[in-house]
């Protein structure tokens, strides 16, 4: 047995969607819009109580209606038009992160 497949990791999961604009605008779209494309009523962590969710410092922040934060993520790597990193674990605890990574 591996010491991955004992830790329980699974392989990487590779999604890719290309888009009809310059990698500088694709970034400042995907980061500074979220509001505008992802699902929140859905999966959010406040269901209908949820303002929004924004970028705030190192961090992926979602904020109810009545001022509850619920982090998303904290930023591992910022680099407009090249890459994103995340320690990606909305709702739960930081120790239980997945990284997620756009380039």
């Amino acid at each position: 047995m591996t010491e991955t497949a004992h830790r329980g990791t699974a392989a990487p999961v590779v999604r890719t969607v290309h888009v009809r604009c310059a990698p500088g605008q694709a970034f400042a779209l995907f980061t500074g819009r979220i509001i505008d494309w992802w699902p929140l009523q859905r999966f959010g962590l406040f269901e209908s109580e949820t303002l929004g969710v924004w970028f705030e410092d190192d961090r992926l922040v979602e904020r109810s209606r009545s001022g509850e934060e619920g982090v998303w993520a904290e930023v591992l790597e910022w680099s407009p038009g090249s890459k994103l990193a995340l320690s990606w674990h909305p709702g739960t605890p930081a120790a239980d992160a997945t990284v997620v990574e756009e380039s």
